[in-house]
């Protein structure tokens, strides 16, 4: 597999031999900025092609799976190599920097969260029901409490995604101890 990344490496920026370490660092600085927007084009491209597909009930489009796939795997290799070089960990001797760090681990977890919660409600109950479906205009008005359970259940998924994303990034934050 080395060898075939270098080889794609290689050919990609057409190297004809070795580059000093300025040109090693641009250019990863380089393929960073560019992964980062890519992977925002490509959530952005499958938003529209998922309400794209939604307008033709007739086909359904492979171009969206494809990009649901393309960005699992994208996310997959972020994140089987960053764990592999541990570039990802933080690590702190000072107490008071690790505590502030876990505090705002904290705080961005529960923003995260909240944020997911309020984007599903918003997606389910707004955004979900523009759309045209046949089941949706021969179905009996819903209950009230069927709408409470989805308001729960989008605040109980919004609580799991803050926990796990809380869990996840602590893991990260990693305290040493200085022996004198």
């Amino acid at each position: 597999m080395k060898h075939l990344d270098d080889k794609l490496y290689n050919r990609f920026f057409e190297n004809f031999g070795k580059r000093d370490e300025y040109q090693k660092s641009k250019l990863n600085e380089i393929l960073a900025k560019r992964d980062i927007m890519t992977n925002h084009l490509i959530t952005i491209f499958m938003i529209i092609s998922m309400i794209w597909d939604e307008f033709q009930p007739a086909h359904k489009n492979l171009g969206t799976m494809f990009l649901v796939i393309l960005m699992y795997f994208n996310i997959f290799y972020f994140n089987k190599k960053s764990k592999r070089y541990r570039v990802l960990e933080n690590e702190f001797t000072d107490k008071e920097k690790y505590n502030a760090a876990i505090k705002n681990v904290k705080h961005r977890s529960i923003w995260g969260g909240i944020y997911f919660s309020l984007t599903l409600l918003v997606l389910m109950f707004y955004i979900l029901p523009l759309f045209p479906h046949e089941s949706l205009e021969t179905e009996e008005p819903e209950a009230f409490w069927t709408d409470l359970f989805e308001v729960v259940f989008c605040l109980l998924f919004g609580l799991i995604f803050g926990i796990y994303v809380y869990k996840t990034k602590k893991n990260r934050i990693k305290f040493i101890k200085d022996d004198e």
